[in-house]
């Protein structure tokens, strides 16, 4: 397991605070279903929230999602602040989001949606700039999924990993991953991938409780 944390500060604002749901995934195992190309609710979410960021002002609240390392996450829920001018511009986005990923998921992933929900206008905590830009970029950027397919027996992955937990609490950001592979170079290959995405954005990666690569022999 991988454990990436990076810090955050907030600020206080005004606006209007909405709560974002996606949910009904089908989920699965990070490693029996990491080939099966379901949605991973962490990794839809980051895209979501990027999405909204290109088209209007957003603050982050607070984001959470999955509940096991080894376990595709199935949910993900996110609280964010807008402007009351993005209102119906926020509305529009969600609809158009959720209409692309029952249509790109509509075969492994048949009942996702994406659900929005006005919570009224609130002075709260948001992330600051910089933090909020290091967690969305960290989101867009991770390492997730298979990486590497085995060359010997056909649809077997060789090397995947998988985001699984996602929290974020007032001193942090982090996100837990299942990392697996048969070849110990690959998986090495990948926690340094993570441990320079993380370390770049100001962040610490630990690994625990890592299993020696079960090698193929011919």
């Amino acid at each position: 397991s991988a454990q990436t944390k990076i810090p955050v500060v907030y600020q206080t604002e005004q606006g209007i605070k909405v709560s974002l749901h996606l949910h009904q995934l089908e989920g699965g195992h990070s490693g029996a279903e990491i080939d099966k190309e379901r949605a991973n609710g962490i990794i839809e979410m980051g895209r979501i929230l990027k999405y909204l960021e290109e088209r209007m002002q957003i603050g982050l609240i607070s984001l959470e999602g999955g509940l096991k390392d080894n376990a595709i996450p199935r949910e993900c829920i996110c609280d964010i602040l807008v402007t009351p001018e993005d209102e119906k511009k926020l509305e529009d986005a969600v609809f158009a989001l959720n209409c692309t990923l029952q249509k790109e998921y509509q075969a492994s992933d048949p009942d996702i949606v994406l659900k929005s929900e006005k919570l009224g206008t609130k002075k709260t905590q948001v992330l600051g700039y910089r933090s909020q830009s290091r967690i969305l970029f960290f989101l867009r950027n991770m390492p997730n999924g298979i990486q590497h397919m085995n060359m010997e027996i056909p649809g077997l992955p060789e090397t995947s990993l998988n985001a699984g937990i996602m929290k974020m609490t007032e001193e942090e950001f982090s996100v837990s991953f299942s990392v697996r592979s048969s070849v110990k170079s690959r998986k090495e290959e990948v926690m340094n991938r993570l441990s320079y995405l993380s370390e770049f954005l100001g962040g610490t990666v630990t690994f625990t409780g890592n299993y020696p690569a079960w090698e193929y022999k011919k």
